[in-house]
């Protein structure tokens, strides 16, 4: 992506809030206009190392930025992503300039959370919880109200 050209990601209500829609779509466009120009093969390498890089940007400027705001001195990085090395990088070089210490687990505890929903699945399902293969997606649940989803599913 041109340096420059693209904003990073914004989105929602909230200062902290990321949509990637827009850049998703820059990286469409992109793509687009370089098989228009004949180029071939297209630079995925490079352009993904791009969209990386400006993701990895945002990330770390939101998570400096609520630091800062609620007087915290330490970011926490945990799940697959802590595994990202350049999110690591910008994350480190953000926290240094601001006097912020971050923190990341070993490599070999950043995993997919696949593995801890599959547990908490079948923690649910000994429980006798069930749903409907028919069942909705709430992609904006609050935790707090996950259990609703079971009444009257055998909750």
């Amino acid at each position: 992506l041109p340096e420059g050209k693209v904003s990073l990601p914004n989105g929602g209500y909230h200062p902290y809030d990321s949509s990637f829609s827009g850049l998703k779509t820059a990286v469409l466009r992109l793509v687009q206009k370089l098989q228009q120009q004949g180029i071939d093969p297209l630079p995925v390498n490079d352009i993904a190392a791009s969209f990386q890089d400006t993701v990895a940007r945002s990330l770390a400027k939101r998570a400096v930025a609520c630091a800062l705001d609620y007087g915290l001195n330490a970011i926490a990085i945990g799940g697959g992503v802590a595994a990202n090395s350049g999110l690591r990088q910008h994350l480190q070089a953000a926290a240094v300039e601001h006097n912020l210490r971050v923190m990341f687990p070993p490599l070999k505890y950043c995993t997919d959370n696949a593995a801890m929903i599959g547990c908490a699945a079948a923690d649910h399902l000994s429980r006798g919880h069930t749903s409907p293969l028919t069942l909705g997606v709430q992609s904006r649940l609050a935790i707090t109200d996950a259990m609703q989803l079971y009444s009257g599913y055998g909750a």
